[in-house]
């Protein structure tokens, strides 16, 4: 019984450990207006006018992230510590996201500033 107990806390754990590392978004390209969507930057897009997001990644302009931790801070609100590479340089980077509908969601920079991305289908 002792035994059943403890494997029981483990995988308990291990759930939450893995719950806490999945972002509540869908995997892949993200625009910030729809008219984006099947474009690059080639086309003279500004920069950051796609996220594509991966399985623990995050693909930004000229940088790719993986993702280090996620932490819900309300139910709409996540706090997501990245790991990031981009331009020869490594640096962490801390995203806080308010996701509004499963298609779309803001990255909050500031009091009252962000960028909202929709999900290009």
């Amino acid at each position: 019984m002792r035994l059943a107990t403890t494997l029981a806390l483990v995988l308990f754990a291990g759930n939450a450990i893995a719950e806490e590392l999945r972002l509540p978004l869908f995997r892949g390209v993200w625009a910030t207006e729809l008219s984006h969507c099947g474009r690059d930057y080639a086309d003279g897009l500004p920069e950051g006018a796609f996220i594509t997001i991966g399985r623990g990644r995050i693909e930004f302009y000229e940088s790719s992230c993986d993702i280090a931790s996620v932490r819900k801070v309300t139910a709409r609100r996540f706090r997501a510590r990245l790991a990031c590479s981009g331009e020869g340089e490594t640096f962490e980077r801390i995203l806080l996201i308010e996701k509004h509908t499963p298609h779309r969601f803001t990255v909050i920079d500031g009091p009252g500033t962000g960028s909202t991305y929709r999900l290009c289908r």
